[in-house]
């Protein structure tokens, strides 16, 4: 899948993420999800936004997406919202989607992750549904484009749906610390347009395969859903998709002329905030950094000429917000090579999340398998643990690296950089 993310990212790249609204009385879903779970939960007056904890039943409840009139509010959804939202005639989508219960005090019910890590066609287009209030910590996360690094959580409520990337965009959620819970469903779809390209099999064409058409997908037109036996006539009709340019990041993050505080100073200010060291270390980032800044600082690193060293470093302007950085890429930008794109890496600005985020620091700078470090939810160093399949690689972060040890960009620039950010950048 990585390789045909590459293949595929010079020539076209998918649509940005959005957030649009529907009509509830139209699309009621909340009314049939509620039904069931009160049934399940045995209180008549149950509503979502109220889950104490996930319903054991919860299979029971996740049947309610497949029953008869949930089905039919969701195809229409898609056939009248979806593919109006898209522009296209025709659209695969998944034919049963996916529901998700994150109830109060409810543990993280997914870490940081690409839909790439599971196999899925990088022509795949996420969209998410609430059936009550996402917000804060009851939400989902995501970074607006892939490799970016802007996480931010998605703020809407049941009315709105929202799209974006997920097969190359990280996402993830956070222990719900909000006095609701947050229930809703997402299902996956893929342009028409997409379709020869995505690598998508009939069924029965590749043993094995469980994201196939016919299978996981089914296909919808203006007309409804379009049987098997057809499909063969309106694949060949599909217009090629139009290239969207990759959006600028958001800059800046704060206004400059205030400095920030000193380290030991913020970890103070956390822990009355927050109660305790370790619920410090658990909701703020900088406090995680602090914390674990040695043994990061070891295996976050990259070869660049004769020299092995971390890559990563603390935003060195005082006067702006804190934030993560990468000094490969940052160099890179600095240096005005054609095709650097800036990203949170590049102007030290990661670190917008509750808690500190290992796993995309691991990613961003292909150091290791997805999943092979971590922190525990008390925020501190984990260490390694079993990685059950290689990362998806960053191609920014080995760009750089690439361009730099080529001799692209001058090799005084990153030695001045690596000078400059390492030795004094300890405790800023």
């Amino acid at each position: 899948v990585s390789q045909l993310w590459v293949a595929m990212h010079d020539e076209f790249l998918p649509f940005p993420e959005s957030l649009a609204t529907y009509c509830t009385r139209d699309y009621p879903f909340r009314d049939h999800v509620q039904r069931t779970v009160r049934a399940v939960v045995g209180d008549p007056e149950q509503t979502l936004c109220t889950l104490k904890k996930v319903p054991r039943a919860k299979a029971e409840v996740s049947c309610t997406l497949l029953d008869e009139g949930f089905q039919s509010v969701y195809r229409r959804f898609v056939k009248e919202v979806v593919r109006k939202e898209l522009g296209e005639e025709y659209v695969l989508f998944e034919r049963n989607p996916n529901l998700r219960v994150q109830p109060v005090s409810g543990g993280a019910p997914t870490a940081p992750h690409l839909d790439a890590d599971h196999m899925h066609s990088p022509c795949e287009i996420n969209y998410w549904v609430p059936l009550t209030l996402a917000t804060g910590t009851n939400t989902i996360w995501t970074e607006s484009w892939p490799e970016q690094g802007d996480f931010h959580s998605v703020e809407c409520d049941y009315g709105q749906v929202f799209r974006f990337y997920g097969n190359q965009c990280l996402h993830f959620s956070v222990c719900n610390a909000e006095p609701s819970s947050r229930v809703s469903f997402d299902f996956r779809v893929v342009r028409l347009s997409d379709f020869a390209r995505s690598r998508i099999p009939l069924a029965g064409e590749r043993k094995g395969c469980k994201w196939v058409l016919y299978g996981y997908y089914s296909v919808m037109g203006p007309d409804g859903e379009v049987p098997r036996e057809l499909f063969a006539s309106i694949a060949g009709r599909a217009p090629h998709p139009a290239k969207v340019e990759v959006p600028a990041l958001e800059r800046p993050r704060s206004a400059p002329g205030r400095s920030r505080s000193p380290s030991n100073e913020h970890l103070q200010r956390c822990i009355l905030h927050y109660g305790s060291a370790r619920a410090a270390r658990a909701g703020c980032c900088r406090c995680g950094w602090i914390a674990n800044r040695p043994k990061i600082r070891e295996s976050l690193v990259c070869r660049l000429g004769p020299r092995v060293v971390p890559w990563i470093a603390e935003q060195p302007d005082v006067t702006k917000q804190w934030g993560l950085g990468c000094i490969v890429c940052s160099a890179v930008v600095e240096a005005g090579l054609a095709g650097a794109r800036r990203t949170s890496y590049s102007e030290f600005e990661f670190g917008t999340t509750p808690g500190l985020l290992l796993q995309p620091l691991v990613r961003h700078g292909n150091n290791g398998k997805w999943d092979s470090m971590s922190v525990d939810d008390s925020g501190k160093w984990a260490g390694a643990r079993g990685a059950r399949q290689d990362m998806v690689r960053w191609r920014t972060h080995a760009e750089a690296v690439q361009a730099i040890n080529s001799g692209d960009v001058p090799w005084e620039l990153v030695v001045q950089r690596i000078d400059e950010l390492l030795p004094a950048n300890c405790g800023c």
